[in-house]
């Protein structure tokens, strides 16, 4: 029996991942250094956070939806109004969620708040086969 652990894929390393703590100082650091995940043959995500176990998943955005991360940059146009860019830096499809020592499953609260992304659609988008006339009261 190997005790080898299998080498992350490059998509693993390169996609976002939503880990269970977060860092209290604001410096730059490398967290390939510290996070190395690892596909066990069944699926089943594994890695170690300063000796901590936490499991993981993988989770696709339900359709067309896409995680954006960019950058603002602000600047003074004329007359004094604002305007602001956003410059796209990458652009998901999917993304790693991760718990300490639990499996990922349904019941994770990231993998449920995705649920919500199919209700704002349902309640904000709008069905072409359905003609809706809508007057103001007078």
């Amino acid at each position: 029996m190997s005790t080898e652990k299998p080498i992350p894929s490059e998509n693993m390393l390169s996609m976002p991942h939503f880990l269970p703590f977060k860092c209290e100082k604001s410096v730059k650091c490398n967290p390939n250094i510290y996070f190395k995940p690892s596909e066990e043959p069944e699926g089943e995500l594994n890695a170690t956070i300063r000796g901590r176990p936490i499991k993981g998943a993988i989770v696709d955005l339900p359709g067309n939806n896409k995680l954006v991360f960019g950058s603002i940059t602000s600047a003074i146009a004329e007359g004094g109004l604002e305007s602001k860019t956003i410059e796209v830096k990458q652009v998901f499809s999917q993304f790693g969620v991760w718990n300490l020592s639990i499996p990922v499953d349904e019941t994770n609260d990231m993998k449920k708040a995705l649920s919500w992304l199919e209700v704002s659609k349902c309640v904000h988008g709008y069905n072409d086969h359905v003609d809706v006339d809508v007057k103001a009261e007078q």
